[in-house]
């Protein structure tokens, strides 16, 4: 499918809670207009690399407050996944954290004190505002360095997972909302292209997975957002770019099918 032809049709599922959050580039503004979304930019906003200034964050906090935690939500790159956790806490409500990430992003204490995109996820549950975490992604010897104090409440689901472990995720997903958050690095280089090291998935084996956890209950999915990829500064290598653009277009529409869209 073309991107002309993707841009046309996105417009069939967006919905005025979707948006992207601009720090970088990273997805640009003609992605959003041809979406028909929200560009919110906050490139000129210091205090937003890696880890988050509380200023800052308030600043962000007040912009996207009117949007909630619904909808699907693009935040940049990857070293601002933890706008994740601004934007599922807007949610009010307890809810399932589905992480797709090559990271655990529960590193104690990454950043200090400061909120960072090593340590926003292990916030959320520390703080109990997710219940728990299914955890898509992160090799085993990530996962076992998940912070003892937060171990209990995550839940792996690796590619090769059996069965029982894909239906315990699911049986998870039908008791409370879920908010979905998604870190491109977890896919092959020929898929996208990312600034981190990334995993080994190919885009069929991320949506069987996701899928099978949220099965049937979509309507149950509060809130997606996406990040990963490469600052406008990459735009010196054409291919990955463009690699990246057509990205954005197919995970839109799957993100759009994830919430009950299509």
């Amino acid at each position: 499918m073309s991107s002309a032809n993707s841009a046309s049709g996105m417009r069939d599922f967006m919905e005025p809670s979707d948006y992207v959050l601009n720090f970088t580039g990273c997805v640009p503004r003609s992605f959003a207009d041809a979406a028909g979304i929200s560009f919110l930019d906050f490139s000129g906003l210091s205090g937003t690399h890696l880890f988050l200034d509380p200023e800052a964050g308030e600043t962000i906090r007040r912009k996207i407050a009117p949007f909630g935690a619904h909808g699907i939500h693009f935040i940049d790159t990857g070293d601002y996944h933890y706008l994740s956790k601004l934007t599922a806490e807007t949610a009010g409500c307890p809810f399932v954290l589905v992480l797709a990430d090559h990271h655990t992003d529960m590193q104690e204490g990454a950043f200090g004190t400061a909120l960072s995109c090593g340590d926003w996820a292990g916030a959320l549950l520390r703080e109990n505002k997710a219940a728990g975490c299914i955890l898509i992604g992160p090799p085993g010897e990530s996962i076992r360095k998940i912070p003892e104090d937060i171990r209990s409440k995550v839940l792996p689901l690796q590619r090769e997972c059996k069965d029982a472990d894909r239906n315990r995720a699911a049986d998870f997903c039908k008791k409370l909302p879920v908010y979905i958050s998604i870190d491109r690095d977890i896919l092959r280089p020929d898929v996208f292209r990312t600034d981190w090291d990334q995993g080994d998935f190919s885009m069929e084996e991320l949506s069987s997975l996701l899928l099978g956890v949220v099965g049937a209950r979509r309507c149950g999915v509060i809130g997606i957002d996406i990040c990963g990829g490469l600052g406008a500064e990459m735009a010196a290598y054409p291919e990955s770019m463009r690699l990246n653009e057509k990205n954005n277009f197919d995970l839109y529409q799957f993100a759009a099918r994830l919430i009950g869209r299509q």
